[in-house]
């Protein structure tokens, strides 16, 4: 039984080919990876988060803004207010802050740093769950 031997049995190696054009496809052409654009943090986080950084100084010392305070500096009624900002996952607290006459005064707002949580949040594309209400009847 006789038989001739063909290429790699030959010692002769075909050399591979490489499709540039595939790999390139296979690979991609991002030099990195994909960032998903920013959200835009909406209304009225957007107007709270600029009230309070229209002074600078002032934002940094004041960890606490009242209610009372939003309500007159954006122009929107309190229950708007509280509820699209509960939505947003801001909650109202109670805290005591000084008067003019010097006395403490219990009254209810909103935590800078909740704020900025639920803005950054909102911002990387992990807007906080809206408040869910039960009935315990």
């Amino acid at each position: 039984m006789t038989g001739t031997l063909t290429g790699h049995a030959t010692g002769h190696d075909s050399a591979l080919v490489l499709d540039h054009a595939a790999v390139a496809k296979a690979i991609g052409t991002t030099s990195g990876p994909e960032h998903a654009p920013e959200a835009e943090v909406p209304e009225p986080l957007a107007s709270v988060l600029a009230y309070r950084d229209e002074d600078p100084d002032e934002a940094d010392s004041r960890g606490f803004v009242p209610t009372a305070e939003l309500v007159t500096a954006l122009s929107i009624d309190l229950a708007t207010l509280s509820r699209q900002l509960s939505d947003l996952g801001c909650r109202s607290k109670r805290e005591r802050i000084p008067t003019e006459d010097g006395t403490l005064r219990q009254v209810h707002g909103y935590l800078i740093t909740d704020i900025r949580t639920a803005a950054e949040a909102i911002r990387d594309g992990n807007p906080p769950e809206a408040a869910v209400t039960t009935n315990d009847e």
